[in-house]
């Protein structure tokens, strides 16, 4: 699609984006050590056919997010945020440096995982098996943690020390098995929420623990996203709908009462006028 033309206000990275990228080819998006980091790859760059590249990094991480155009060496033309060695010691994010992937703080890639290493991270450790999972792994979602302690018939909630003996072979084929059969994208399912009314997330397989839950198998993750954002998109507008017809009835109530008001105190002051003709005339009837 053609990109948006620039608006009263132009940022650098959006100049910079429209410079190189359209009419380009998007020709692959990878997802990076199941991080929250992800890779476009371009292709037809500025017009100047199948070998003019730029890769596009996506930093989903927060406060912290950032998003990288790259030129086919690897070198910054230009992000969303300027990061300085006086804000982050570890990597600069300037034009014309060569580019940084983020810190991995030691976490470990579920698709190659195994028993021995959890073995190893678990030594001394008494955190219970979620926090210690959170803390090990990347991209370990409630959800992902969920699945992979019930494929592994582990209890998310127990201390590591209190865990049956074994369970680093059960846990390390549960997490390794979860993330090669996402990175396979041999389709997706949809799910419901707990009430069956509304799709509420997509995953790339059947989720065990969630098997009571109304779900949808689809040939793949974008078509299954295509149908939960359609949905986003029509809950947001008809509750948008919803907002501006109760903001326009609580308006006409306001007037009502206003208007009711106003017509309460003209009928009583027509009764205290009428209780003072009253009175004048009874005097008048005296003298």
């Amino acid at each position: 699609k053609e990109l948006p033309a620039p608006g009263l206000v132009d940022h650098r990275l959006g100049a910079s984006l429209r410079r190189h990228l359209r009419g380009a080819r998007l020709e692959e998006i990878e997802q990076i050590s199941f991080d929250r980091v992800v890779r476009l790859c371009f292709s037809n760059c500025e017009h100047l056919g199948p070998s003019s590249r730029r890769t596009l990094m996506c930093e989903l991480t927060g406060r912290h997010g950032n998003c990288v155009l790259l030129d086919e060496r690897g070198q910054i033309l230009e992000a969303g945020k300027h990061i300085t060695a006086r804000v982050n010691r570890y990597r600069e994010i300037l034009p014309g440096l060569a580019y940084v992937p983020p810190p991995q703080f030691e976490r470990l890639d579920p698709a190659h995982i195994t028993a021995q290493v959890l073995g190893e991270r678990a030594v001394g450790d008494r955190r219970d098996l979620a926090s210690w999972l959170r803390g090990n792994l990347h991209g370990c979602s409630d959800l992902f943690l969920a699945e992979a302690c019930y494929r592994a018939q582990l209890d998310p909630a127990a201390p590591l020390t209190a865990l049956p003996a074994g369970w680093q072979e059960r846990l390390s084929e549960s997490v390794a098995y979860l993330a090669r059969t996402a990175a396979a994208g041999d389709g997706a399912y949809l799910y419901w929420d707990q009430s069956g009314q509304r799709p509420e997330l997509v995953w790339p397989l059947e989720l065990g623990h969630l098997a009571g839950r109304r779900h949808q198998p689809l040939t793949s993750l974008s078509v299954a996203l295509e149908l939960l954002s359609a949905e986003m998109t029509t809950r947001r507008e008809m509750s948008a709908l919803r907002e501006r017809i109760t903001s326009a009835l609580r308006q006409a109530e306001r007037r009502a009462r206003r208007v009711l008001q106003v017509r309460e105190e003209a009928v009583a002051g027509a009764s205290e006028a009428e209780e003072d003709r009253e009175r004048g005339e009874l005097v008048m009837a005296w003298l």
